[in-house]
């Protein structure tokens, strides 16, 4: 059974400069892996525009031969718990007209946690030369986390058999 995410609403923030636009919405969604940990996993979606004389178009990184970018960190609190910080790795797909999505994950103990992006985070791209940088809005999800395995309890990984006399070994 497949577990879809649960997305936030969009919201958009203008570059300092007033000529960029980003869009972007968070999402979540627990997951169980195979040993029995819960695994919170976030993803932003970005879409970015360009916003000239009162035009809007979209800007794609991948039509502009642009970097994509990166994009901030989210907090993961819980009371009496050590905080965990996920950054966004990225981009993971271009998604929705050529936005972008960035995503972490973590897994985590039982107990209620909220995920929120900090004030004063940013997402970022590139533009031919230009650096361009739009604040993220701060968001955030609280959510519970019931039944699952302490991190201790992951099975170890077994190595590859290894061949001494193997001229070529395979080591993947």
């Amino acid at each position: 059974m497949a577990v879809d995410i649960v997305y936030g609403d969009w919201i958009e923030r203008t570059s300092e400069d007033g000529v960029r636009v980003a869009r972007t919405r968070m999402g979540m969604r627990i997951v169980t892996t195979n040993w029995g940990r819960k695994v919170l996993q976030l993803t932003l979606q970005r879409l970015t525009y360009s916003h000239a004389c009162g035009v809007r178009r979209i800007e794609a990184p991948r039509i502009f031969q642009g970097e994509p970018g990166k994009a901030g960190k989210v907090e993961v609190v819980s009371p009496g718990k050590r905080r965990e910080v996920m950054y966004f790795q990225g981009p993971r797909r271009i998604v929705l007209d050529d936005g972008v999505e960035f995503f972490d994950f973590v897994g985590l103990d039982d107990g209620e946690y909220v995920a929120r992006i900090p004030e004063g985070e940013t997402t970022s791209w590139i533009i031919g030369a230009e650096f361009i940088r739009v604040p993220l809005p701060p968001r955030q999800f609280a959510f519970t986390i019931e039944g699952s395995a302490p991190a201790s309890a992951k099975p170890p990984v077994e190595p590859a058999p290894y061949d001494p006399d193997e001229p070529y070994p395979c080591l993947w």
